[in-house]
């Protein structure tokens, strides 16, 4: 078997969470994905199942109806089923670059058809009739076209034709109108979908009994391997949705992994404060034992980078490379730690929203507030989801941090500094304060402190600069 079943049978040992959903969550499902990779060209539908039975069909003529609607990359159709007999081997030859949707039909309970069973991960062909096939998958859509029985071929096989064709073109047409309008949004033709307020797919429990939600990419084939991951860790009032326009580039260099902090996104708000850098680098330290990664790429925007140096001075033997991304060394100056105080103060008072509303704006390069008043609004609402007293803790942590200069300047990894031009936040010159022959400075002109979002192409086109370098 080629390398990208491997890769997804090693994915396979982790729970997957799956939900019965009807066509709207099976589209919000679709949404997220078409937000990570809206190009058609790296999309592929594994449509499982055969022309023989009619309850089994149900993915073939998915498939069928995807190929005539002219997508590129289909395995499964009626013509050619992706059946017990082909399947390993066809999927033993999907290229590991590709975001892969699997689709096939489940059976379930009687008033559960006709519906869908979907989830984050991949999916186990032939369970209904009890034979192991290798998992396959980086999202699952199963149709639900029959309920259990003792004999599932027998109610495989005399299924509706009619229910099950009209769950085949309901699902097509879905992911088609979901694609579709992916595609205007990245034109900007049109803002018709919503970004995510997180990206996380997974969650794990903290010896304490506090959840951490991140994202995991599939692990990849090639540059990077399965225990190396790149690491990316989001600025103050975030989540991991700062990074969504980058973690599809990223992920065909290696396994991405992007947490929400403590306090931020899907991840829990601890009843205690100040929440310290290094408590936020020993969550990181925790995360990355449990997913069995042994050396990081460390990528830190801002707040994510004040947490990056904690986490570099403590445990610098996991480190393979450092990124500081619109973040500094240097500790806050006298001003700016009243200005925590304030902030912490606010939070506490009058809340999450108008904080957020005031501070996002500031982010931006002045020429963006108004060409990017759409984007400013997705990433308040993204703030929105902070915990108030997360956030306050989180501004106190960010005040009694240290100088790291001496700490940035004593690693023995690459670094990569990315600063922008337009940085009303940290400046260039508090980014780039050390420099040598295993430093690359990188100065993105006319971004504000969120070049993740103002400016993707550029950061990306760093960021795997860096990554191929090591």
């Amino acid at each position: 078997m080629g390398s990208r079943a491997k890769a997804r049978r090693h994915r396979n040992e982790d729970p997957v969470i799956r939900e019965r959903a009807g066509i709207d969550g099976t589209e919000a499902l679709l949404r997220e994905a078409a937000m990570l990779q809206p190009d058609r060209s790296k999309v592929l539908f594994v449509c499982i199942g055969t022309d023989c039975s009619t309850g089994d069909s149900f993915g073939p003529w998915v498939g069928t109806m995807l190929k005539e609607a002219g997508w590129p990359h289909v395995i499964g159709t009626l013509e050619h089923p992706c059946d017990a007999d082909h399947y390993e081997r066809l999927i033993a030859e999907i290229p590991p670059f590709m975001t892969v949707v699997a689709i096939d039909a489940c059976l379930g309970k009687k008033n559960e058809t006709p519906s869908y069973m979907i989830g984050r991960g991949p999916l186990f062909p032939a369970q209904a009739v009890g034979k192991r096939l290798p998992p396959i998958g980086d999202y699952s859509i199963a149709g639900i076209v029959a309920p259990h029985s003792v004999k599932p071929y027998w109610v495989l096989q005399h299924a509706s034709l009619f229910e099950v064709m009209g769950m085949a073109r309901m699902l097509a047409d879905t992911i088609n109108e979901v694609w579709t309008l992916q595609e205007l949004n990245e034109k900007g033709r049109s803002r018709m979908t919503k970004k995510p307020l997180s990206l996380a797919n997974n969650a794990f429990q903290l010896p304490n009994g506090q959840t951490i939600a991140y994202y995991d990419s599939t692990p990849q084939a090639g540059e990077s391997s399965a225990d190396t991951a790149i690491v990316l860790l989001h600025g103050f009032c975030g989540s991991s949705a700062y990074w969504v326009e980058v973690v599809s580039a990223l992920s065909t260099h290696g396994r991405v992994i992007a947490p929400d902090l403590r306090g931020h996104g899907g991840s829990a708000a601890p009843n205690q404060s100040p929440y310290e850098m290094e408590q936020f680098a020993e969550d990181l330290l925790l995360l990355v034992r449990e997913l069995g990664i042994e050396r990081i790429c460390l990528f830190g925007h801002s707040l994510g980078g004040y947490v990056s140096l904690a986490f570099a001075e403590r445990y610098p033997e996991l480190l393979k490379s450092f990124a500081l991304v619109h973040s500094t060394a240097k500790p806050d100056s006298e001003e700016a730690k009243g200005n925590r105080d304030k902030a912490a103060k606010a939070l506490l008072a009058d809340g999450i929203d108008p904080f957020v509303e005031g501070l996002v704006p500031k982010l931006f390069a002045p020429a963006h507030k108004e060409t990017m008043a759409a984007a400013i609004s997705d990433m308040i609402e993204i703030g929105r989801g902070t915990s108030a007293a997360g956030a306050a803790a989180t501004a106190l942590g960010m005040k009694a941090r240290p100088d790291r200069t001496g700490v940035l300047e004593g690693l023995d990894v690459p670094r990569l500094l990315v600063a922008g031009s337009e940085d009303g936040v940290i400046a260039p010159a508090n980014t780039f304060t050390v420099d040598g022959p295993h430093v690359t400075q990188a100065l993105l002109e006319g971004s504000g402190h969120m070049s993740m979002i103002e400016a993707p192409e550029q950061l990306v086109h760093e960021m795997i600069a860096f990554l191929k370098s090591l």
